[in-house]
Parts: C-alpha cells; structure tokens; sequence
C-alpha cells in the first residue's frame, strides 16, 4: 500500500513504562504491516522507565524510521498519551498499550475501512489474550450495529451491552475531534480511560465498526495494573463514575442521561468486585464509598445486574462483594490464567 501524497493518516501512540519484556513485540506488530510506508507514525512515549525499556525504545527507532520516541519524567498513563497526542501527525489517533499487540495485517483494513467510511470514532475488533495462546473476544457482536443506526439508537445500544467499551486501546478516533472538544486524557489517576471514552461516545456524531482481528490484550501480566487490587485503584475508579455521572447531567448529557447511567452502573459493579478483593478494614472502608454510587445499579437491565441487585438485597453490600470476588477467580481459572 504505497503512500500516494504527502498525508500521514494516523499516529499510533504507545506509552511506555518499564515493559522491556514486551516491548519488542508490541512494537513489531504495529511497525511490520506490510507494505504502508508513509500512511501513519509510532509514537513511543517513555514515561520515566527504569528498567532499560527506554533504551529499547532508541533501538527500535533505529531499525525502523516509522518511529519517534518521546522521553518524558514519569507522569503515568495518561499523561504520556497525552503527549503523544500533542505530538501526533496523524489524521486519526490509535493508542496501543506497550505490553499488547495487534494483529498481523490489521493495520491495512482499518486504513481502508477508515478511508472508505468516515466517522469521528471507531470501534475495532479485540480479544483479550491469555497463557498458551487462548483469546475470548471483548467486543460484543451487536457493537457492529453502529453502522446502521442513528447517534440516540447508538448511545441505547452502548448502554445495554453487557460491559461498558470503556477501553482506549480498541478505539480510532479523529485528530481533530480531540482536538475540539479537548479531549485528553485526565492525569494522576487510573481508570483514565473511562471518562476519555464516554466523552468520545458522547460528542462523537459518528461512530463505524471495523470488522478486523486488531487488538490483543495481554493478560495475567505480573505487574500491570489491571492485575494489581489496592484502595487507590477503586478510590480512581469511583471518582471516574462521579465525574461520569456529572456529565450526565451537563447540557450535553442530559438527552442521554439514562444511558450514561447504564454505562455508569457498569463501572459501579466494577467497583463493588474492585472493594471485595480488599482486605478486611479497607474493603469496608472502600464498600461505603462504593454504595454510594450503587444507585445507577436501577438504570442498568442486563442479566448480570439483576443478580447483583438480587445478591446486594438478600447478602448485604459487603457479603456480594466477597461473592463477586470468588466468581472472578473462578472465570479466571477457567481461562487458566491462575
């Protein structure tokens, strides 16, 4: 796919930090795609690593010219995709963790597809990838429905999934849809994607799927922060929920503040679990703030909402936590990742 002018098409921001394991990989995945020179950028932005990933990041700007490495004082996650998106070139923006990967050839359909069908913010197909190679899909086949339907019908569908699409890195949005509504990411905080992509749903006028196996998420890594339970985690991620549910009710939310309240109560059965694998003193601490927000749990119909209500009402907040938490592990198990 030869480039024919002088545009880059979009920029893939990767943030870095202490993932020299893994790197290598990522990195291969994105910049060995075939035959797209000129059409897009990597950005890989060190954020203060101290485990060489740094270093690893200057060599793989060597060997491939796609890249530009941005070091920067450790800030956290949001704050380097940030400035990835301050430096970006691209037209569209892509963001890929540094300890996944994406799909061979993936690159070249979301470049046609996002050629051929315009939109502020895309939706790309994505597994979670465990041990041994197993992958379960983390899209839900009806997000592929957006195609076809109108931006209200768009924002009902988003809230009856069974899990809020609240991930950065399964998404492709305009450079210049960021750039209007402001759209960067909160920093000094984790659950940073939650806010950034409600926001996304929220002003986007468009939305496309695009059907193409793109993004592995890596999972039961040692380390990460998806894999790591401590008060700050669940602290962040209420403060997400709040500031979701002020948005539900500014002008702008308001014609769908229902269905950012279903999207929401997700999140608040995130937190809940979050609390439950807490020890005792904190769980309970965590718990009472957690139960403050379990109102929105009332908007949200899908099954597993209706057992949490049922296990809150006959257990008590802190009995369905724990509950919650033995099922976690079990499906964990069951992928083999413990």
């Amino acid at each position: 796919m030869q480039k024919n002018d002088d545009r880059i098409y979009f920029s893939v921001i990767v943030p870095v930090y202490n993932v020299k394991k893994y790197l290598r990989q990522c990195v291969k995945s994105i910049a060995e795609q075939g035959n797209m020179i000129g059409t897009y950028e990597i950005l890989l932005v060190d954020d203060g690593s101290c485990d060489g990933s740094g270093k690893v990041c200057d060599e793989l700007q060597e060997k491939y010219p796609v890249i530009r490495v941005l070091h920067q004082k450790n800030a956290g996650l949001g704050a380097a995709r940030n400035t990835g998106i301050r430096a970006a070139k691209g037209e569209y923006l892509l963001f890929v963790d540094a300890d996944d990967f994406i799909g061979k050839g993936s690159l070249c359909t979301v470049f046609q597809q996002m050629k051929n069908h315009k939109a502020d913010l895309y939706f790309l197909k994505s597994y979670k990838y465990y041990k041994r190679g197993k992958r379960s899909a983390v899209n839900e086949e009806q997000l592929g429905n957006v195609n076809y339907l109108k931006k209200k019908e768009c924002m009902q569908l988003f809230a009856g999934l069974s899990r809020y699409p609240g991930a950065a890195w399964d998404k492709l949005v305009r450079r210049d849809f960021i750039e209007k509504y402001h759209l960067y990411f909160e920093e000094n905080v984790l659950s940073e994607d939650l806010l950034w992509v409600l926001k996304c749903l929220l002003f986007a006028e468009s939305y496309y799927y695009i059907e193409t196996d793109y993004y592995y998420y890596r999972q039961g890594r040692s380390g990460s922060i998806t894999d790591s339970w401590d008060g700050k985690r669940v602290d962040d991620l209420l403060h997400a929920i709040r500031q979701g549910i002020i948005l539900a009710k500014s002008p702008a939310g308001r014609y769908f503040q229902k269905e950012i309240y279903s999207m929401m109560a997700y999140e608040a059965e995130v937190a809940l679990l979050f609390s439950g694998m807490l020890p005792g003193t904190e769980r309970k601490y965590f718990l009472g703030k957690t139960r403050e927000v379990l109102w929105l749990l009332k908007y949200r119909n899908v099954r597993r909402t209706q057992w949490i209500r049922f296990f809150i009402r006959c257990m008590g907040t802190e009995r369905a936590s724990v509950l919650l938490k033995y099922l976690y592990f079990i499906k964990k198990r069951c992928y083999g990742e413990r």
